[in-house]
């Protein structure tokens, strides 16, 4: 009995060193991506940093750090047949990239990484990427190979990555089963259409998996796997259902963008021009379609001008959906919200938006210059050839990558903002001109509600006149360019005192109405010029009823 154990636990201890010499091995093939962003990105990211260091959001620092990093998922080496060297990840992994890192670790955590790593081509709606090592740059000999036969329902698969852990991508090696040898997804909740086909299986996949391969056991093979997939999606609703893209799919895509180009690139730019148009006539938010066609300067130079218009003026559920988008990945909400722009501008005031292309003019071999009709005006766009697609680069003058449009509207939110009209205390003096009897002084302090002010005001002239008032009323600020207009309606009671012509005072009750308006500037913040007429009801006939008020105050804000 104690020798069948010992040889039991002999066949235990091999299998594990035999599984971990696997898994080793199979980490020199699958690395880390990193991007590197566009500086532009970078600069309006730390912008957002600096502002939440100075509020002492320390969470919110480290998170923009970590973004800052580049961490994004998972990527796996292929050799073509030529010796040169790719890494194969998901397109969603680099979606903003620029260039990008890749980084492979041993089990000791040595690690090597490869950067500026060029991206040669992408497919969106399938979710690929191919990446190219520099010139000159080839550390592999061989790469993993591709499983090209049909997988069955229960075939053992294996998972290999790199997910996210707190700030740290972590090596993971999983495994599990084929659950849907082959499912096609739908594009979305309440859509009929479908993409795919996928592999649906229960091995490991996790936030950072993303491009890592989908593997089956095969002796002799690179590692001892062959790739059968992509591992892309999974959905979180419920258990354990991951998705991979299909290595058949895999070896098209890299076939297409390796192959010499025969194709007439205006006839690809003419078909990517109007399934651009074509997205726009559906009856709901287009700027998710919008910003698939954007270049990664597109959005970069526009995010941060797109973003101010979008808090500004954008609808609530709008600002929600791409808040959402920016807080999971700030580079997907800055496309979004760079896509609403363009959006905002061609859609007209109906709602509609028409639109029909005009002429397309070809600047050189990767631009093109394409002009729309817009609701009958002329819109002139230019088209890049960026990770072999056609994308927009500009876009009219609204998303024109022009930084003055930020400086003009940073001037503009700076002056806004000096411009105080939400005051909560009003301290004002000046001239009364009190018909009939002559000129007096008044003084008023108030307090401020939502739209409601009440406060003391007096009248003084010296001991042959003197009024005083408790009055409520309203007010509403009218903000116009730098300055602003406050109509101003009160009513009041209160008592006045007056000298009698037998040198003995007398004094009365009664209520006063007040209309005016008062004027402030963002020149000076909080002072305010007020005029007012006023007239009084009093139970004597006799006491002065008409009043001009001038007044020179400052109101202080609660910010």
């Amino acid at each position: 009995m104690k020798r069948r154990i010992a040889v039991l636990g002999l066949i235990l201890v091999t299998a594990i060193q035999h599984s971990f010499a696997q898994t080793n091995t199979m980490r020199d093939y699958v690395g880390i991506i990193n991007q590197v962003y566009h500086p532009e990105v970078i600069s309006f990211m730390e912008e957002i940093q600096a502002d939440f260091e100075k509020s002492g959001n320390s969470d919110a620092v480290k998170s923009i750090s970590y973004f800052l990093e580049g961490l994004s998922g998972t990527g796996f080496v292929y050799v073509a047949p030529d010796g040169s060297n790719y890494i194969l990840t998901n397109y969603h992994v680099i979606a903003q990239a620029i260039s990008l890192k890749v980084t492979f670790e041993k089990t000791d955590g040595t690690k090597t990484s490869y950067d500026n790593l060029a991206i040669v081509s992408i497919d969106e709606d399938i979710d690929l990427a191919l990446l190219k090592f520099p010139a000159g740059v080839q550390p592999f000999a061989g790469g993993l190979t591709f499983n090209t036969t049909m997988l069955e329902d229960g075939t053992d698969v294996f998972s290999a990555g790199f997910p996210g852990m707190g700030n740290n991508a972590l090596w993971q090696f999983g495994k599990g089963i084929v659950s849907n040898s082959s499912v096609r997804l739908p594009v979305s909740e309440d859509s009929t259409e479908t993409r795919g086909p996928y592999i649906q299986h229960t091995a490991q996949v996790d936030p950072g998996n993303s491009g890592g391969p989908l593997l089956i056991a095969q002796p002799g093979a690179p590692g001892s796997y062959a790739v059968a997939g992509i591992n892309t999606l999974k959905v979180l609703s419920r258990q354990a259902a991951n998705y991979a893209i299909p290595s058949q799919t895999v070896l098209d895509f890299i076939g297409k963008s390796l192959a010499a180009s025969r194709e007439n690139e205006q006839e690809l730019l003419e078909a990517r021009v109007q399934a651009f148009m074509d997205g726009l006539t559906v009856p709901k938010a287009v700027y998710d379609h919008i910003a698939k066609f954007l270049s990664t300067d597109c959005v970069a130079l526009n995010a941060k001008f797109a973003i101010s218009e979008l808090d500004d003026r954008g609808s609530k559920t709008v600002w929600n959906s791409i808040a959402r988008a920016f807080s999971w990945n700030p580079v997907d909400g800055m496309r979004y919200a760079v896509g609403w722009l363009v959006e905002d501008s061609i859609r007209s005031k109906s709602g509609a938006i028409k639109i029909s292309l005009d002429t397309i003019e070809k600047i050189n071999d990767t631009e093109y210059s394409v002009s729309f009709d817009v609701s009958g005006n002329t819109v002139t766009s230019a088209w890049v050839k960026e990770f072999g697609i056609w994308r927009i680069n500009t876009f009219g003058g609204f998303a024109s990558g022009d930084k003055t449009l930020v400086e003009e509207k940073e001037r503009l939110r700076t002056r806004e903002d000096k411009l105080k009209t939400d005051y909560f205390l009003m301290l004002s003096a000046g001239y009364t001109q009190v018909f009939g009897t002559g000129p007096a002084l008044n003084a008023n302090i108030s307090y401020r509600g939502n739209s409601t002010i009440w406060g003391v005001t007096v009248q003084y002239r010296g001991s042959d006149y003197m009024q005083t008032e408790f009055g409520f009323g309203a007010y509403m600020p009218i903000r116009l360019n730098g300055f602003a207009v406050m109509p101003l309606i009160k009513a009041s009671v209160g008592f006045m005192k007056t000298e009698e012509r037998d040198d003995s005072f007398d004094m009365n009750f009664g209520i006063s109405a007040q209309g005016g308006v008062m004027f402030t500037t963002a020149a000076i913040p909080g002072l305010f010029l007020s005029a007012a007429y006023q007239y009084n009801f009093y139970l004597s006939t006799d006491y002065p009823s008409h009043l001009l008020l001038i007044s020179l105050g400052y109101g202080f804000s609660r910010k």
